[in-house]
Formats: C-alpha cells, structure tokens, sequence
C-alpha cells in the first residue's frame, strides 16, 4: 500500500528545494528517469518549472524573464541603448526599459525592414558557407569525410556535398559581387560578434571600411 506522497527535489545551484508527489507519479518518473540516460525536458515543461521557480520569490527580488532578456538584448544592439546592471538583474526594471524604447525599436524595423531582409538573406547564407567551409579545411588538413560526418553530425554523402556546395557557391557568389561580404559575415561570425546589429547596417559600406583598415 502506497503512502499518499512522497518526496523530490529540485537542485538550484546550491540550494535544494523538496516538494511533495503523489507516490504512483514519483516512482513512474523515478523509473522513466533511471532508464533514460539523457532525459529530456521539453520547452513547456521547462516553462512550467520556470513559473514554479519564479512564484517562490517576492516580486521585487524577480529577475527577468529570459524573454523579457532577449527583447532587451535586441532592442539594445540595435538602437545601441546600454542595459544597465538592473535592467539585467530586474524584471521590473527590464520591463521599463522595454516600455520605454519597444516602440522607438519597432519604428526602426519598419523603417529598416527592407534593409533587414536583404542582410538577413546574407548572413543565413554565410551560415551555410562557413559551415561549408570549415568542413572543406578540416578536409585539406587530412580529416576523412566518416570523421567529418560524425563531428558534423551527418551523413557520409552530405560531407561530399558541402564541397559541391562550396565550389558552386563560390561560382556564383564571385559573379553577383556577395562574397567578399559574405565572407567578412564568417569572419564576424568566428569573432562571436553579436550579429544582430549588423541586420541593420549596409555591409557594403562596412566592408569598404574594414578592407580601409587593413
């Protein structure tokens, strides 16, 4: 006969916090968990333990939501409007600053938007091509294309592919005058470089200023 509750626990750093469960449903997912070497939480369930986590401190200790982060984030690469420690730290004040500058943000996109669809086709095709090439000098370096399909996470005949795509890419993109920007995007990219300001610039114009500098 099972007792009516049983009890988990959740570990936050170093914090542990314990919590009640009905006995079949502790002991079904003890199971589920001990026969699944990586088990997997879905966004809704981490939502849901983000909410259970959240409702535990008092509002004026609440941190931002990582939504709440990311539209900041992005607001202040684009408009170039610093985050401030609270505005980090805080959800009330995050929120502010969202309040504050979401509609100067959202003017500028729409103003933008042509410009932004225009780099955003660059920058996924950069995406590509960096992947391309990284696969093709691990290649030149004396990688085999089972070890590359196995770091990649692919198949054997999409590592021959990426070279096609490569070289034909290479092709097209000499005649339409894109590569030497795509190229700088990889190099941008390989730098870590917050990408999303660049969504918003004539990479034109900033490619005639790097290759100035150098």
């Amino acid at each position: 006969m099972y007792n009516d509750v049983a009890e988990g626990q959740i570990t936050v750093g170093e914090a542990v916090i314990d919590f009640e469960l009905p006995t079949p449903l502790f002991l079904a997912i003890s199971k589920k968990l001990k026969e699944s070497k990586m088990p997997k939480l879905y966004t809704y369930h981490s939502e849901a333990i983000i909410s259970l986590l959240r409702s535990m401190l008092d509002d004026n200790e609440l941190p931002p939501t990582h939504r709440q982060l990311a539209y900041a984030r992005n607001i202040s690469a684009v408009l170039e409007i610093p985050l401030t420690n609270e505005v980090l730290t805080s959800s009330e004040a995050c929120s502010n600053y969202l309040e504050k500058y979401s509609d100067q943000y959202q003017g500028f996109k729409g103003e933008n938007s042509i410009l932004y669809k225009k780099n955003k086709t660059l920058m996924t095709q950069a995406k590509k091509v960096k992947k391309w090439s990284e696969a093709s000098q691990l290649r030149i370096l004396g990688a085999s294309d089972e070890e590359l399909a196995k770091l990649f996470g692919v198949k054997v005949a999409t590592i021959e592919k990426y070279q096609e795509n490569l070289n034909k890419w290479t092709l097209s993109a000499m005649s339409d005058n894109t590569y030497d920007v795509i190229m700088m995007l990889t190099d941008l990219m390989d730098d870590n470089e917050d990408m999303l300001k660049y969504h918003y610039l004539d990479l034109s114009d900033l490619l005639k200023q790097k290759t100035a500098q150098t």
